[in-house]
């Protein structure tokens, strides 16, 4: 039997849902429908008896209201921990695009980005290695405290708590991609007065050789560091969704 009501459990599974559609390594195309929606009824048989307390749902229009609250909750906590994915990836198409490696098949996922995925697949890497899955889960958990079920009304701390956490991501891709930037500028500026002063020197031929070598270069270095900075970002990224969530002093 199971140990919930029907339209309880239909609403946990819904921001189960909505987690899991953004969580990394989980939204992708390579984990099959079946086994996602295996996940979802898992981890609703799971988190069903803490929330059985509540009283059931039966009118159909309050239980819509109450599900597109649950999918906002549960795609707000799946931006959250998907925001530094996306700033490594962000980071590698930056200097990508700086570099001249920006062009692509458009068509593809990684499309003209082979910096973006390289950094991408490597947070993603760290992010499991570190137990991120777990922080998720614990996340998932401390999100019923504050935002229990029965409640209609989309919460106004979710619009704080994102803003919080995209600011947080900003600031990690920039951190990513300033060095290997930088470095390019220093290069393109070092063979532009190398131009200057040996004029018969042609430094174009050289230069986006230079270039891509430098930003490689710097890149590789900084594949190290999203392993040693990537658990402090993490727990940056929940302590700020955190704060946004809970309400302030009246």
């Amino acid at each position: 039997m199971f140990p919930i009501e029907p339209s309880l459990g239909l609403l946990i599974a819904v921001r189960v849902s909505g987690l899991l559609a953004l969580a990394p390594g989980l939204s992708g195309c390579a984990i099959p429908i079946r086994v996602r929606v295996a996940m979802v009824f898992v981890l609703t048989v799971l988190l069903a008896p803490s929330q059985s307390g509540h009283a059931a749902v039966e009118d159909v229009v309050q239980m819509l209201r109450l599900g597109i609250r649950e999918l906002c909750i549960g795609l707000a906590l799946g931006i959250a921990v998907r925001t530094l994915i996306f700033g490594a990836q962000w980071a590698g198409q930056m200097v990508g695009n700086t570099v001249g490696l920006g062009a692509g098949d458009t068509a593809g996922e990684s499309s003209g980005a082979p910096l973006g995925r390289l950094l991408e697949l490597t947070a993603l890497a760290v992010y499991f290695a570190v137990g991120g899955q777990r922080q998720l889960m614990a996340a998932l958990l401390e999100s019923y405290s504050l935002f229990p079920l029965g409640v209609a009304e989309v919460p106004a701390e979710l619009s704080h708590g994102l803003v919080n956490v995209l600011s947080q991501g900003a600031a990690w891709a920039l951190r990513i991609a300033a060095p290997a930037l930088v470095a390019i500028f220093s290069a393109t500026l070092a063979a532009g007065l190398i131009g200057r002063a040996i004029p018969h020197l042609e430094t174009v031929s050289w230069t986006a050789s230079t270039n891509t070598l430098v930003a490689f270069a710097v890149l590789s270095l900084s594949l190290g560091s999203i392993g040693a900075l990537f658990p402090a970002e993490l727990e940056a990224v929940w302590a700020a969704l955190s704060e946004g969530w809970r309400p302030g002093p009246p």
